[in-house]
């Protein structure tokens, strides 16, 4: 049986000493992320209770927080605009 979504976590840690970071992940998705990025030393990796996990390092400058995109409110002239404007680059591709 392996661990619910719940139990799936992500633990990142890192210093103001160290400029490395350390993450244990049971994420899949975040898995396949750190084993195709170069920049990512992977220290270990297994199964627990059925579900996967790695365990890796890499440099803290990886790590970024963004702000939440703002969603655009259009009117729908402005919609109207956006499609014709993307039909025609699909039109022009084509050519």
């Amino acid at each position: 049986m392996s661990l619910t979504a719940a139990e799936r976590e992500t633990s990142i840690v890192f210093d103001d000493d160290s400029e490395t970071a350390y993450i244990t992940t049971y994420s899949r998705p975040l898995i396949r992320k750190l084993k195709g990025n170069p920049g990512v030393t992977i220290t270990d990796e297994g199964k627990f209770q059925g579900s996967a996990f790695v365990s890796a390092s890499f440099s803290k400058e990886l790590i970024t927080i963004r702000k939440p995109r703002a969603k655009r409110n259009l009117t729908d002239k402005q919609k109207a605009d956006l499609k014709e404007r993307g039909q025609r680059l699909a039109r022009s591709r084509k050519n």
